[in-house]
């Protein structure tokens, strides 16, 4: 874990903590597969990933957006960027064209990481309502079959060695840009550097041993899921990654792979009670102590 005498930026502390715990299992789950991966496979992929970012011209300090949902490309592509030493701009999956758009032009985003697809969105039809967006220069899609025009993703990360040492950068450097929702205006675009964000995630890595399972849940693109998703790369212990929050996979999950601690809305939990108070109405006769709250 991070502590007062670890490095005081994200990608040294990242390749600390891989280095320190190299076989701990990242357990990646979606509608329609599960991906097991080791701690120190997920932090090679992005050092791979790091070194063709720079190969496309990502220079330090230039903004990288990733609108990738929960699954391990768009784990391996946010720190990719910041072992490159770009600064990461999550964007959430939900958003359309025009909220995607403005976060492009307002970041001046250099390069973009999409999938093609998810559920019923077509991310690719989407980039064509963009807008301009005149400093983006690259496109890297998360596809079985890549359109041309665009950077196959995973052909980018297999065809790379991986980045000898991270970009230098400072611990007072920019590496993080998170917008607001938009609630009541325009969306903000929230700076953080390497020294606020350790500081954060120093609070948070207390209560957790070695024989904690972590089951990650917040969104991708959300300041709480880049938090968890830092959390994921410097704790050193399982992580059971849902691609989508739904109740009852969160219940098989957590008996599954033992889960021991999570985090979430209250939406996340009130779900599970619901949950849990049917299970209890659906067994009442063969467990009369069982009653819904």
């Amino acid at each position: 874990m991070v502590s007062a005498d670890d490095p005081q930026t994200l990608p040294h502390a990242f390749l600390t903590a891989a280095r320190a715990h190299p076989d701990v299992p990242v357990i990646f789950h979606g509608a329609a597969y599960s991906e097991t991966v080791s701690l120190a496979d997920l932090v090679d992929r992005a050092a791979r990933c790091a070194a063709a970012f720079l190969s496309l011209g990502v220079q330090p300090g230039d903004t990288v957006a990733i609108q990738v949902p929960s699954r391990i490309e768009g784990v391996i592509a946010q720190a990719a960027a910041v072992l490159a030493g770009a600064v990461l701009v999550p964007v959430v999956p939900v958003y359309g064209p025009h909220e995607l758009g403005f976060i492009l032009r307002e970041s001046r985003a250099r390069l973009l990481v999409t999938p093609d697809r998810w559920g019923r969105r077509d991310y690719l039809a989407d980039l064509h309502r963009l807008g301009g967006c005149p400093d983006l220069s690259s496109v890297a899609v998360i596809a079985d079959s890549v359109p041309q025009g665009y950077i196959d993703f995973g052909q980018l990360v297999k065809g790379s060695e991986p980045l000898a040492t991270p970009v230098t950068a400072g611990p007072d450097d920019v590496c993080l840009l998170v917008y607001t929702s938009g609630t009541t205006g325009q969306p903000k675009g929230v700076q953080h550097t390497h020294t606020t964000l350790l500081a954060e995630l120093r609070t948070r890595l207390t209560g957790v041993s070695s024989d904690s399972v972590i089951l990650a849940a917040f969104p991708s693109g959300h300041v709480a899921g880049t938090l968890a998703l830092f959390r994921m790369l410097l704790q050193g212990v399982p992580h059971v990654v849902m691609e989508a929050w739904d109740a009852s996979t969160a219940a098989r999950l957590i008996n599954e792979h033992g889960v021991t601690a999570t985090g979430g809305t209250p939406f996340f939990l009130t779900t599970l009670l619901d949950l849990a108070g049917e299970v209890c109405v659906s067994t009442a006769s063969a467990a009369p102590a069982c009653r819904r709250a």
